[in-house]
């Protein structure tokens, strides 16, 4: 029996599920940006930890994912992140995982066309070198991805987390190093920096200030500006 065309036209591009899940600590600027992620990204998942839970929860009302654990930079978001992927892999459908945060916009629409002609393994994004020593003795150089868009599909997020990882690393760069002994970076793209939209590109960081984590009014009105944008 042959396909009807427009049967035939879903079978062949039928829609690639994508999940975010994004990095979240509730204060006052962060909050503002939540709600506006919230109201324009149907696709995510904010990742918090507490001490109070015991397993995660997850609000169906709030897309709030709380895990058990301590917010803190260092070994916290790693380890939030890899109970939070553990979680989404049990509870989500979906065939891309984008681990992200509060600061980053995500263009769905490009970045599917982009993964659309990558084969499995997919993982990548926005890709940075680091050196460690390794026994501290030898400089060991590799790849990570970016925090703000590291993209893994399924089985590339199932292997991360049996992960043995480095807790004195910040989150992407020790994520970076286990998989790096794992997997070749299959995809590779930037994100912009910038209140316009690019044309390829599909990740728009907003932090005007690098060196703060509060004060970010400024960050806050370009997310929104953006979100408009993407929208009409």
């Amino acid at each position: 029996m042959l396909l009807s065309t427009n049967l035939l036209a879903f079978v062949l591009h039928k829609k690639m599920k994508i999940l975010t899940l994004r990095i979240y600590n509730s204060t006052p600027d962060y909050d503002e940006m939540y709600k506006l992620h919230k109201k324009f990204d149907k696709n995510s998942v904010f990742l918090t930890a507490s001490p109070s839970v015991t397993e995660p929860v997850y609000d169906t009302q709030t897309n709030i994912l709380t895990v058990p654990g301590n917010e803190c930079l260092i070994p916290g978001i790693l380890y939030k992140t890899i109970k939070g992927i553990e979680y989404c892999l049990k509870h989500f459908e979906f065939d891309i995982l984008v681990r992200s945060n509060m600061s980053t916009i995500i263009d769905y629409t490009e970045l599917e066309k982009q993964l659309s002609n990558i084969s499995s393994p997919i993982y990548g994004g926005h890709v940075w070198s680091y050196v460690i020593m390794k026994n501290f003795v030898t400089p060991t150089r590799f790849s990570f991805i970016s925090g703000c868009c590291t993209v893994m599909d399924r089985d590339v997020c199932a292997k991360l987390i049996s992960g043995n990882f480095m807790y004195n690393l910040y989150d992407d760069v020790a994520i970076g190093y286990y998989l790096s002994k794992l997997y070749p970076i299959t995809y590779s793209t930037q994100y912009d920096e910038t209140c316009k939209k690019q044309s390829g590109s599909c990740f728009y960081r907003f932090r005007k200030d690098i060196t703060r984590y509060d004060q970010r009014e400024k960050d806050i009105e370009n997310i929104k500006h953006f979100y408009q944008l993407l929208t009409e």
